[in-house]
C-alpha cells in the first residue's frame, strides 16, 4: 500500500467512526457487553459524583449512566480520534499533490495549475530547477500518455513510475519520492522492538 492509498483508506476509516458516532445501536452494543463485564465481577452501572463546582471534569447534563458514558467517553474519544486521524495524515495534503502527475490523472492538468505549483513548492529542495523546466516536462508527460488508451495507461504510483523512464528525470524523482514516504511507522517500531530483543 503506498501513500496514496493510505489516504484514501483514512478518508474510508474517518467516514466509518462519523457513521457509528451518529448510530445509537453502535453505542448500545458497547454499553450492554459493558454492563455484562461489570455484572460478571458484581459492579453495578453508575455514573462519577456531581457537584455543584465541578472543576476536574465536564458536568454532562445526564439522567442515566447509559446516556452519561456516551456523552462524556464515547463521543470525546471518537472525535478525538477523527481529529488526530485528521491532522497527522489528511491535512498534510501538500506532498499528495504530486498524484496529478499519475498517467490516468495527469490529463486534468492544467497550465499554471495549484498542483503544479504545490508540487513545486513541496519538491523544490531535491528538484533545484526552475518552474519552467517542470512545466515543459509536465507537458511532455501529458503528450505521451494522450496517446495511449485510457485503460492501458499507469493508474498507480509504482506503475507510473515504471512508465517514466530516464527521458522525464524530475517527474521520476518525484515519483519515487511519493512512492517511498512510508504509509505507516509500524515496519519501522517493530524493527526497534526486534533491536532491543536481540542485544537483550
Amino acid at each position: 500500500m503506498d501513500l496514496l492509498e493510505a489516504v484514501r483508506e483514512t478518508q474510508v476509516v474517518v467516514q466509518v467512526l462519523k457513521n457509528e458516532r451518529a448510530d445509537p445501536a453502535v453505542w448500545d452494543a458497547l454499553y450492554y457487553e459493558a454492563v455484562y463485564l461489570e455484572a460478571s465481577v458484581e459492579v453495578m452501572p453508575s455514573t462519577l459524583r456531581r457537584t455543584s463546582k465541578q472543576q476536574h471534569r465536564d458536568k454532562h447534563p445526564a439522567s442515566d449512566s447509559r446516556t452519561y458514558w456516551r456523552i462524556s467517553l464515547y463521543y470525546q474519544f471518537l472525535d478525538h480520534l477523527v481529529q488526530e486521524i485528521s491532522d497527522r495524515i489528511l491535512k498534510n495534503a501538500d506532498r499528495f499533490a504530486a498524484q496529478t502527475l499519475i498517467p490516468s490523472r495527469v490529463q486534468s492538468v492544467k497550465e499554471k495549475d495549484k498542483d503544479i505549483s504545490a508540487v513545486c513548492e513541496c519538491y523544490a529542495a531535491d528538484l533545484q530547477c526552475e518552474r519552467q523546466q517542470l512545466d515543459q516536462e509536465v507537458n511532455r508527460w501529458k503528450v505521451r500518455w494522450s496517446l495511449v488508451d485510457a485503460d492501458k495507461q499507469p493508474k498507480t504510483l509504482l506503475d507510473a513510475l515504471k512508465a517514466c523512464g530516464s527521458a522525464y528525470p524530475r517527474i521520476q524523482l518525484i515519483l519515487t519520492e511519493l512512492l517511498t514516504m512510508p504509509a505507516t511507522s509500524a515496519s519501522c517500531e517493530r524493527s526497534f522492538s526486534s533491536m532491543k530483543r536481540i542485544k537483550t
